[in-house]
């Protein structure tokens, strides 16, 4: 018995040093945090109930029935409740969040229900029992508080190994072992009576899991006292898991990385620490977070300060950037505001968010304090959507061909097809992207050169298995975009693919645009390439002529045979003056420079005839035929170039 009082004691000294030491050191406020707090308190104050307990349960001290039977009750309450701490606190950690709403519902329910036992524990005498000498005795309806309270750590331990993929390899060493000797000193208490070593046993794995784990200095930027994107996510990543509202005032300093050039590293890095330390001054340490060296985050979840003029004075009051030295330099701020869960309800969002917003001149438009709008979010997430859909499309056969038709008015026949990709099955979930819409991302994300292969591949396939040239056309447009038309390996591969499928290149028209600014460096190496593929047989065509891409001068320069004219100029002409003649004059200038001329967006008669009236040959539009699959081209083109009862031979040299 003495050693059990040693122990006792000894627990409540270890337990209230680590009580202390948490309150005394930086801690960072997260909700597993302050549960390991509460976990300590109701060890020490479990630890010192044990001892009256004991006492009175020997006869050593005797007090009244009723203060007998509440500090008893009192003890069990304790314990029960430390067992309900840890279990959030096994939940938080392991997965994020506290608990789902099926095992709040459930935890609360054995909780209550406990409770309940206890309490009427005077009335039915279930859990324990004095005797006429003040002596307790234990009864069955503490064996179901026992089991309870094990089952409680079972659960948690198997939530600690199901989400093993969340926390680090020590981290769930220590939690495993934690809730293995916990399960220990239960059975160990129940097989031998009057040994109590459960609270000793909790505190020694708590001081060494303390020990092991606990580095305040890790969770805090530079020496600075602030808090760092660990922290930051630590903190926001519970609240947003477990749905609770905040808000944040985020900025950053405009064209940082040019101010460092300017300056120099250390006297940044200055910077930096004098804007942590007016900001910790400013709002306190609890409310202050540093993500990257120039990202600086304001928890406004609770601030009663007026948004736009705390915002103004901060951007004078930070650091000047040394004007001192040298009045020209200035650091901006920019700032912006985010409420989650309203605008992010994720972490990945939320760092995205503060990004877009503090970096991205379009979002901020320029304010000093900008609000987040989820539509930029919306948008992110669709192209995101787009990239995965580009990915698996390539690596799974996920695009097919659509075809339409260019139409000769004179002959009064279709003599070209124009190739057109798309998703296969698009829309069915849902979502429709269009070429317009995913072929820039292909662009940007690299991802054109496997997606021009395709298409490449999939239209010589189609001309020779279906023998394209008996149906009248004369020719095929296939897109190549610049980027595609820069790679010296374009040229021997797409004449290797058309060898393959037996298609004379004769039969092939590539379609170029000059697709981005500045575009004009590559344009020598743009025209030996294109000298190679003609070399070759492959012919050329300009397209989007007037868009604002293709401009008079890479016209001028390039060797094309055909120049196609934008849709958009064909329908501004039908509606103003000044377009007709925008319309009239490039026609013109492209019959002056010895090339054939298409018009694209032809819906309509009235469009056509304005065509005819201007000299332009060959129509592409709607009015003919909505860009549709193999199947359907096949029956158009045999359709309208039938003729006699049999199909037209094409004269693929028309172009040529």
């Amino acid at each position: 018995m003495e050693a059990f009082y040693q122990l006792n004691i000894a627990s409540i000294i270890l337990t209230i040093l680590l009580f202390v030491l948490f309150l005394v050191r930086k801690s960072y406020p997260t909700i597993s945090r302050r549960l390991f707090k509460y976990l300590i308190a109701f060890n020490a104050l479990s630890a010192a109930c044990e001892i009256l307990v004991v006492f009175l349960g020997t006869g050593t001290l005797v007090l009244p029935n009723f203060w007998q039977q509440f500090f008893v009750i009192f003890y069990y309450l304790i314990h029960i409740t430390l067992h309900y701490i840890f279990l959030y606190y096994v939940t938080s950690s392991a997965r994020g969040y506290l608990a789902t709403k099926a095992e709040k519902v459930i935890f609360s329910i054995f909780y209550c229900g406990l409770i309940l036992l206890l309490l009427s524990n005077p009335m039915h005498h279930w859990v324990f029992i004095f005797d006429e000498t003040n002596h307790y005795e234990y009864k069955f309806g503490l064996i179901i508080i026992i089991f309870v309270c094990a089952l409680s750590l079972v659960y948690a331990l198997v939530v600690t190994l199901r989400n093993k993929k969340n926390l680090k390899k020590l981290q769930l060493s220590l939690d495993v072992f934690f809730l293995l000797v916990w399960l220990a000193a239960i059975l160990v208490e129940v097989i031998v009576p009057h040994v109590y070593i459960e609270n000793f046993m909790i505190t020694i794995t708590v001081l060494l899991c303390t020990i092991v784990t606990d580095n305040p200095e890790k969770y805090f930027y530079a020496n600075t006292g602030v808090y760092n994107e660990e922290t930051f996510n630590i903190v926001f990543g519970e609240k947003l898991k477990n749905k609770v509202p905040f808000k944040l005032v985020c900025f950053a300093y405009k064209d940082f990385n040019l101010y460092i050039q300017k300056v120099g590293l250390k006297r940044a890095n200055v910077a930096i620490f004098e804007t942590l330390m007016h900001l910790k001054k400013q709002f306190g340490q609890q409310f202050v977070f540093s993500l990257r060296r120039n990202v600086f985050v304001i928890d406004a979840t609770r601030a009663t300060w007026d948004l736009e003029s705390t915002c103004r004075d901060v951007a004078e009051k930070c650091y000047k950037g040394g004007l001192e030295h040298n009045p020209d330099l200035k650091l901006e701020a920019q700032f912006t505001v985010i409420e989650c869960p309203h605008d992010c309800n994720n972490l990945t969002d939320l760092h995205s968010a503060i990004s877009m917003m503090l970096f991205d001149p379009e979002n901020n438009k320029g304010e000093l304090v900008s609000h987040f709008d989820t539509k930029l979010l919306d948008a992110r997430h669709r192209r995101e959507r787009i990239v995965m859909r580009i990915h698996d499309a390539i690596d799974h056969d996920g695009f097919e061909m659509y075809y339409q038709p260019l139409y000769n008015w004179k002959k009064n026949r279709y003599i070209g097809l124009e190739a057109l990709i798309r998703f296969k099955n698009n829309g069915e979930d849902g979502e429709v992207y269009s070429p317009g819409e995913f072929i820039p991302i292909a662009e940007e994300e690299g991802l054109i050169f496997d997606i021009d292969e395709i298409v490449f591949e999939k239209v010589c396939r189609f001309v020779r298995n279906t023998e394209l040239a008996k149906y009248g056309v004369e020719f095929i447009d296939i897109n190549l975009s610049l980027l595609k038309l820069l790679d010296p390996s374009t040229f021997e591969r797409y004449k290797e693919l058309a060898a393959r499928y037996e298609v004379d290149p004769k039969f092939i028209n590539l379609e170029i645009t000059e697709t981005a600014e500045g575009d004009g460096k590559y344009l020598t190496v743009v025209r030996n390439n294109i000298a190679k593929f003609r070399d070759a047989g492959f012919s050329f065509s300009l397209d989007d002529y007037g868009s604002g891409y293709s401009t008079v001068v890479y016209m001028a320069e390039m060797d094309v045979k055909i120049v196609k004219i934008d849709a958009s100029i064909l329908w501004n002409a039908m509606k103003n003056r000044k377009y007709y003649t925008v319309l009239e004059n490039c026609v013109r200038l492209i019959y002056c420079f010895d090339k054939e001329c298409v018009c694209e967006g032809v819906e309509d008669e009235a469009m056509a005839t304005l065509l005819k009236k201007l000299g332009v040959d060959f129509f592409q539009g709607y009015l003919y035929s909505k860009p549709v699959n193999e199947e359907q081209i096949l029956k158009l083109l045999a359709e309208k170039n039938k003729i006699g009862g049999g199909l037209l031979k094409a004269d693929s040299r028309k172009f040529r």
